[in-house]
């Protein structure tokens, strides 16, 4: 009788558990700009709660991921396992595996460090203007918010990286610079055709302002990079990421 009850108490407090990390994982990652190589963020998909949200990549902020996955995989250890039914069971190992790989990806393969081409708000800020999840207005509300820290971003992004692979920070680059037209006239249409406030296209306005710049001196930078004959890229080969 106590397996059962077990089994029951373990089959009841999952669910909850579940939705819980689901919507605590979104909030930890709710965009590109947080998220690993290995993992989704709430922008790609399509969990509209945290869109406004933006991560700045600076080393807390990563430090911030494995802690919180660290958290979660304790709060999982704390269910009876064997007391989950079948379905459950596959849930709570697909959450344990992706924990597991976002601990692996910031603290041993490292690609904040080496791949340049991880920095880029152009694919979010196109989903957030574009997907029909909200009217016009609410979706550039959004944008504004989410741009409001776009140079702190760019910033943090450069001082991340520590001898990238050459070829990721050319591709970065041409990413980058390809991504200012999503900062341009269609947008600028858009907002001319909203029902926003002065106040706020004046503030939508600066905050793209600021991350065209941002975009621009971040693409200055890696074109740098490039152009110096001294500077020491890392090798593009996984084996030597585990050497260095």
């Amino acid at each position: 009788m106590q397996a059962k009850k077990n089994t029951v108490d373990a089959d009841e407090a999952f669910p909850s558990l579940e939705t819980q990390f689901l919507d605590s994982y979104w909030k930890q990652y709710p965009c590109n700009s947080s998220s690993t190589t290995s993992g989704p963020n709430s922008i790609s998909v399509g969990y509209g709660k945290y869109y406004g949200e933006m991560v700045i990549p600076d080393s807390l902020s990563f430090a911030r991921n494995v802690q919180f996955s660290k958290d979660w995989l304790d709060s999982l250890n704390k269910l009876d396992y064997k007391g989950l039914s079948d379905n459950n069971k596959i849930s709570f190992n697909i959450i344990k595996n992706q924990l597991e790989s976002d601990i692996w990806y910031q603290t041993v393969f490292n690609s904040q460090q080496w791949d340049a081409s991880f920095y880029n708000l152009s694919n979010e800020s196109y989903y957030i203007i574009h997907q029909p999840y909200a009217p016009l207005d609410e979706r550039l509300r959004i944008l504004s918010k989410h741009l409001e820290n776009a140079d702190k971003y760019y910033r943090a992004a450069f001082k991340m990286l520590s001898h990238p692979t050459k070829e990721t920070v050319g591709l970065s680059a041409l990413q980058n610079h390809g991504g200012l037209s999503i900062f341009g006239k269609d947008l600028a249409d858009s907002i001319k055709s909203s029902h926003l406030t002065v106040e706020e296209i004046t503030s939508l306005n600066q905050n793209v302002a600021k991350t065209v710049k941002a975009i621009k001196t971040f693409v200055d930078s890696l074109n740098s990079i490039m152009a110096n004959k001294n500077y020491v890229f890392r090798k593009f080969s996984i084996v030597t990421f585990f050497a260095e």
